[in-house]
């Protein structure tokens, strides 16, 4: 899988992070980020490519994704991925077509996975 242009997107963002210290009560704290899935998806072709894109993600220092897309995979999958990893999910993009009544329960039971 080619991601030349996902590193490079990361690495100006990684750098940056390093870089964010906030103060609280006089400790200093360090921020944490996630990625929004979305902003890598043409290098995500498939539930493989998602699964070694999450590595990449903890790999560069983010915390944790937003999803855009589940690419096929199950969402026991998807979870069992990220504690693996130790990112948290923060959200995800949904269509609103997830939320008609006749997919609104699996919509719900799949993120709540």
């Amino acid at each position: 899988m080619q991601i030349n242009g996902v590193f490079f997107l990361f690495k100006n963002i990684w750098f940056t992070k390093f870089a964010l210290q906030i103060k609280i009560k006089g400790k200093e704290k360090k921020m944490k980020f996630a990625v929004q899935l979305y902003s890598v998806r043409d290098h995500i072709k498939n539930g493989d490519d998602m699964l070694e894109i999450l590595g990449k993600v903890k790999e560069l220092g983010f915390d944790g994704v937003e999803f855009a897309g589940y690419f096929g995979l199950p969402a026991e999958t998807l979870k069992n991925r990220c504690e693996e990893l130790g990112l948290k999910v923060v959200g995800t993009h949904m269509g609103l077509d997830d939320f008609l009544p006749e997919k609104v329960d699996a919509t719900l039971e799949y993120c709540k996975t």
